[in-house]
């Protein structure tokens, strides 16, 4: 029973060590770096190779027991680096080969200097022991040494993982249900080794809830990851802005150069009083367009510069007063940045919509009272219709001609407000349009 362990689970985690190491530096790109951020999978890998490798030894014969073995490695180190299935049957070759490179060679040498035949290693279990801790021994010795070589990966990698994924799920599934079967027409003919069908049913069940544990870690971690390329794409988008501003301000300012200089070469009696006059309407002008936000969040401050400079130049009054940071929500900032933009998008429309209006005015204000935050986002456009209010909300509703490309942006934030456990109302009347949002503060939503 002790050779049997030592043989049957020691040397399969030092062979399933070697392979994991082998396969890397086929298949995967900056391997050191990925063990170092997966161990949990690498270690999943050797577990579960250590284990199905012993399960099979005792129920299948020896060459059905490799090519199970073999087939069943590749397709989970296929799901657990996201390869395409192919590609790690390919990648999964190279140390089995080597595995059977090096225990021919040791088996050649130890027949030439000792006289001990392959026969020999079979029949005695001591002399098998030997062979294998020389064999583990030299096998671990060359997969770490290529390991920490420079070697580049010989394959390249799949570039769509969660399609590739998700097939190499579905073929882990259909394999370890045939396995399944089989074992379960075995059992009905050999009742005596329930208890090794049980150890499958069981080893089954495991491997779907571990890989399915970490798919979804996988997942929240990839959701995270693209949350932040959108804020990013979005905080890039508003630089873009900002440098065309300047751009554009930077030709507008030559000509007011080219003014100015012309008003001193005429030189005329009142030319000083002309000068300070046209650079104090500049100065004011350049107030009016430039405005530096501290809302509590940079990127939503970058928003409001963009769109600050777009009521100035549409000739609208943006009036911002923020009385409680916005760091006082627990949102995360690609949907505060959804819910504000979409709002003040919506009011800019409704008051460029009609021409020769006399109060053009979008104001953004946030306070708290009690334990709630308020965003209240208001407009002088026209008013919307009593029947309508009601409907603004709902998917694909709007009051714009081209609906195709119209009537998402409130329905999505009030579907934003509803996540953070929030509410939004709308009223209109002839002065303004108002939407006020509530949301429970951070620290009474986690205290």
């Amino acid at each position: 029973m002790k050779e049997l362990i030592i043989n049957e689970i020691f040397f399969a985690i030092l062979e399933g060590i070697f392979i994991f190491l082998i396969f890397s530096i086929v298949l995967i790109s900056e391997r050191k770096k990925y063990i170092h951020e997966n161990k949990h999978k690498v270690w999943l890998f050797i577990a579960i190779y250590t284990t199905f490798s012993f399960w099979i030894t005792l129920s299948f014969p020896f060459g059905y027991h490799t090519l199970i073995l073999n087939i069943f490695s590749a397709i989970v180190l296929s799901v657990i680096t996201k390869n395409s299935l192919i590609l790690a049957i390919v990648a999964f070759t190279i140390p089995t080969i080597l595995l059977i490179i090096t225990e021919l060679l040791i088996t050649v040498l130890l027949n030439l200097f000792f006289q001990i035949s392959i026969n020999d290693i079979i029949a005695n279990p001591a002399i098998k022991m030997k062979f294998s801790v020389i064999a583990k021994t030299v096998q671990m010795t060359i997969g770490v040494l290529l390991f920490r070589s420079n070697l580049k990966p010989v394959i390249k990698a799949s570039e769509n993982k969660e399609s590739t994924n998700l097939l190499n799920y579905s073929v882990l599934g259909i394999f370890l249900m045939s396995i399944f079967l089989q074992s379960l027409n075995y059992i009905i003919y050999n009742p005596r080794d329930l208890l090794q069908y049980e150890i499958l049913l069981f080893f089954i069940f495991l491997v779907y809830i571990l890989f399915g544990i970490f798919d979804y870690l996988d997942r929240i971690k990839l959701l995270s990851i693209k949350q932040k390329y959108t804020l990013q794409i979005e905080y890039i988008n508003n630089l873009e802005a900002v440098v065309n501003i300047l751009r554009r301000e930077k030709h507008d300012y030559l000509n007011h150069l080219n003014a100015i200089n012309a008003i001193c070469t005429l030189n005329k009696p009142n030319s000083a009083e002309n000068i300070k006059s046209y650079v104090g309407k500049l100065a004011d002008d350049l107030k009016e367009s430039y405005k530096v936000f501290d809302t509590g969040n940079v990127y939503i401050d970058g928003l409001l510069v963009v769109k600050s400079n777009f009521a100035h130049r549409n000739d609208i009054s943006l009036d911002v007063e923020i009385e409680a940071p916005l760091s006082h929500l627990d949102i995360k900032d690609n949907d505060i940045i959804s819910i504000i933009s979409n709002i003040l998008d919506n009011a800019f429309d409704s008051i460029t919509s009609i021409e020769n209006h006399d109060s053009r005015v979008v104001s953004l204000c946030t306070y708290i009272e009690g334990n709630e935050y308020f965003i209240s986002i208001a407009n002088t456009g026209p008013k919307i219709p009593e029947d309508i209010l009601p409907k603004i909300f709902e998917n694909g509703f709007s009051t714009k001609p081209q609906k195709s490309e119209h009537g998402l942006g409130l329905y999505i934030v009030n579907n934003l407000v509803k996540k953070y456990d929030g509410h939004i109302e709308a009223y209109s009347s002839d002065i303004e349009t108002q939407f006020l949002i509530k949301f429970p503060l951070k620290d009474e939503k986690h205290g």
